[in-house]
């Protein structure tokens, strides 16, 4: 695909641990996909294999159209950003930024000490370098840093000059393994942003890995949610979301997590929560076991529910304090043992009291269905009122 990045059926063991199986996804030119998932779920390790700084076991890389397989790292036309940022502490942070162009422009003998001043060429190149280290340390604001050492440097300062270094390639793509993962909660947000400004600025194709659910929804335009060395979702961080296609999905995305509750079928295609049925009817074979509901779907319900609605009673536990929106966690009475969170605004608040009796309500629409391989399942109209629960 021009200018963007094609992985077909990677393939990855260490010994006899399988780190990726027959990973396949297309990166679009100019789209800032992100990789995230569970620690040990491979994206790290696919990254590096997209890079070159590791072999696949089978399988194909391609690049702008290009196969990369046979390629070198450096012959690959990416930068990669590091965790660690990789930064040389000996080196000023101009010199770091300058590095791969000093490396890629400069023959060995003129890259000597002494003896490569000797080369007519090397001032003008040297002049053409120093240009464009200025050039890309003016876009991340960080020209007055050029005479400092990494030692010197905070870590989000330190994080912009591994930036400017990757960008003064000008590379056909821009590899990112969880490079805020280092710095603190308040720099994370920030250097969030700046992220994204950048990605927008310069048009370029962007393949972030995180294990941070945030950081993945918030800057990118498509998700790859990743276990197990699989994909298990592509898609837009409002398709994930809101159209989960396993319940491992529906449990990752979102904050807090997402409420699951057991359930049966009935030989009709019958929703029963508890022994209640539900006006929720499943095609004719298909059986569900889970039902799953986002905090936000569920209210707290202060009198007659709606015509439509579900209630649910319940102890609640605690309330979690979250500024201008408060999080409560209810235990239910049925089924027993089974406790869920709900999203309350700081109005609801007054007057409840942790342990006291209260009941909440769901509309049959927000609710999500899995069998018992975890997998979606789309519900029918209710059969027999369907015109109420619509």
């Amino acid at each position: 695909m021009a200018g963007g990045i094609s992985i077909a059926n990677i393939e990855k063991a260490f010994g006899a641990t399988r780190v990726l199986s027959g990973v396949s996804l297309d990166v679009r030119e100019g789209e800032f996909l992100s990789l995230v998932g569970p620690s040990g779920c491979g994206k790290s390790t696919l990254l590096r294999i997209i890079a070159g700084l590791e072999r696949q076991d089978a399988g194909n890389i391609a690049i702008a159209g290009k196969p990369m397989d046979h390629l070198l790292p450096r012959e690959r036309n990416v930068a990669m950003v590091f965790q660690n940022y990789a930064l040389y502490p000996h080196m000023t942070a101009g010199e770091n930024i300058a590095t791969p162009l000093v490396m890629s422009r400069l023959s060995l003998f003129e890259r000597l000490p002494l003896l490569g001043h000797l080369s007519p060429r090397r001032n003008a190149i040297a002049a053409g370098v120093a240009k464009d280290v200025r050039r890309v340390a003016q876009q991340l604001h960080i020209e007055a840093l050029l005479d400092r050492r990494p030692g010197q440097l905070s870590g989000g300062q330190r994080q912009r000059v591994a930036l400017a270094r990757a960008m003064v390639r000008e590379p056909a793509a821009f590899l990112m393994d969880e490079p805020l993962s280092n710095l603190d909660a308040k720099l994370r947000v920030h250097m969030r942003d700046e992220l994204s400004e950048l990605h927008r600025r310069l048009g370029a194709t962007f393949v972030y890995v995180t294990h941070d659910q945030v950081e993945a929804m918030t800057m990118s335009n498509r998700v790859a949610l990743m276990d197990g060395g699989e994909v298990l979702q592509l898609g837009t961080p409002t398709e994930l979301y809101a159209r989960p296609r396993s319940l491992k999905v529906a449990e990752f995305i979102g904050s807090p997590t997402i409420n699951t509750l057991p359930v049966t079928c009935d030989a009709g295609g019958g929703v029963h929560l508890a022994g209640m049925r539900l006006p929720i009817d499943m095609p004719l074979g298909l059986r569900v076991t889970k039902l799953a509901l986002r905090p936000e779907a569920i209210k707290l319900s202060a009198g007659r529910s709606a015509p439509g609605q579900i209630r649910l009673s319940g102890r609640l536990r605690r309330i979690e304090h979250h500024g201008a929106e408060r999080i409560g966690h209810l235990t239910l009475e049925i089924p027993e043992a089974s406790s869920i969170q709900f999203r309350l605004q700081a109005e609801e608040v007054g007057g409840l009291e942790e342990g006291q009796a209260v009941d909440v309500r769901f509309h049959p629409k927000d609710v999500h269905l899995f069998d018992a391989a975890g997998m979606r399942v789309e519900a029918e109209p209710h059969r027999q009122a369907h015109r109420e629960y619509a």
